[in-house]
Formats: C-alpha cells, sequence, structure tokens
C-alpha cells in the first residue's frame, strides 16, 4: 500500500526534503526548516557590507605660539545626536558639549552640531556673539539658527581663534554585515502543543 500523495507529489505529512514528519498547517519543517510547499530552504536574507563610519573634530587654536606655529590641537570624536560647541554654564543644557572656553570670544551655547540622517553632520549657529563661519575666518556668518550639511575637511570658525575641522572616519577593521532588509522569510511555526 502506498501512502496518500497530494497534488504537489510528495507524501502526505512529510517534508519533501529530510522526510521528517510535518503536522497539518506547518508550513516549514522542523528539522530542517525547508518551506513544505515548496521542498525549497530558507535562504537568510540578503547582506551587503556595511562600513562603520565615525566623525570627528579637530579643535585648532589658530593663535601663533612663541615659534610663529599656531597651538596644539585635540581631536574630539563625535558621538551623539546634538553636539554643543561653547563653554560650560547653566544654558549649555542636556547636549554633550565640546569645551572651548579657552577662547574668550566663544559664547555658552555656540553653535550646535546635529547628526543628519545620512550619518553625516550639521552646524548652525546657536546665536553666539561672535557668530559661526565656514571654511574660511573673514567669511560669511551662518544664519542663526540655520543647519547648513557638513563635508569631510570643512572647517567652522567659533570665538577669536578656534578652527574645528569636521573628519570622516573610516575604521581599519573589516566591514560589519548587516541585513538590508527584513523580507526574510517567516520563521517556522511552532505547534502549541494542540497541534495549531
Amino acid at each position: 500500500m502506498t501512502p496518500r500523495q497530494p497534488p504537489g507529489g510528495r507524501p502526505a505529512g512529510r517534508c519533501p526534503s529530510c522526510q521528517a514528519p510535518a503536522r497539518p498547517g506547518e508550513r516549514f519543517c522542523l528539522r530542517c526548516r525547508c518551506d513544505l510547499a515548496t521542498g525549497a530552504p530558507l535562504r537568510p536574507p540578503a547582506l551587503e557590507p556595511l562600513r562603520v563610519v565615525t566623525w570627528e573634530a579637530r579643535i585648532d587654536d589658530e593663535r601663533a605660539g612663541a615659534d610663529g606655529a599656531p597651538g596644539p590641537g585635540r581631536i574630539v570624536p563625535l558621538r551623539g545626536g546634538r553636539i554643543l560647541l561653547g563653554r560650560p554654564g547653566p544654558s549649555a543644557g542636556p547636549d554633550r558639549l565640546v569645551d572651548l572656553s579657552a577662547d574668550p570670544g566663544v559664547s555658552e551655547r555656540h553653535a550646535v552640531l546635529e547628526r543628519a540622517a545620512d550619518g553625516g553632520y550639521r552646524v548652525a549657529d546657536a546665536g553666539s556673539r561672535d557668530g559661526t563661519r565656514l571654511n574660511a575666518r573673514d567669511g560669511r556668518r551662518l544664519a542663526g539658527g540655520q543647519a547648513v550639511p557638513l563635508r569631510d575637511g570643512d572647517r567652522v570658525y567659533v570665538g577669536r581663534w578656534t578652527r574645528i575641522t569636521l573628519r570622516r572616519v573610516e575604521p581599519p577593521n573589516a566591514p560589519l554585515t548587516l541585513p538590508l532588509t527584513s523580507a526574510a522569510a517567516p520563521p517556522p511555526q511552532v505547534p502549541d502543543g494542540e497541534g495549531r
């Protein structure tokens, strides 16, 4: 006697791939995870290499020292959605602060760096006394509150002598791999003990 053959040509109640028993209504084999209707194995979602790009700010003092060279700079990694450029004080608020208090021309809330949707940053003057300029110390002041997108290598000038150069930093390690979409096949149905 041969087992009953459904229209798909496989024995009823068996996985077409590994022949494990399958309960009625199950879509995926619990042993090999293949699709019971087609016999095709589950495929993971498409993956694409993803480079984790971070940003950093190099803060330089443009005043010339005794040797005629500008003062030493410092590197500040940029992390977070909003970063305040200014000096500590009661109006600094909850934003992360990059302390520029060595420059007397820097206001308490001088400028704000905001993370953009594309992973880059934008700069906006926060109503500073001396203004914020982009890519030229003697250039046009940014309009208060208007966010301007920044590119790798852009220079933001604040206060009397502070220059902030923004840099994209791509780590030397291997790229991370993340799913492009969540359009993977649904997980197998697990019986609830009542045959469903």
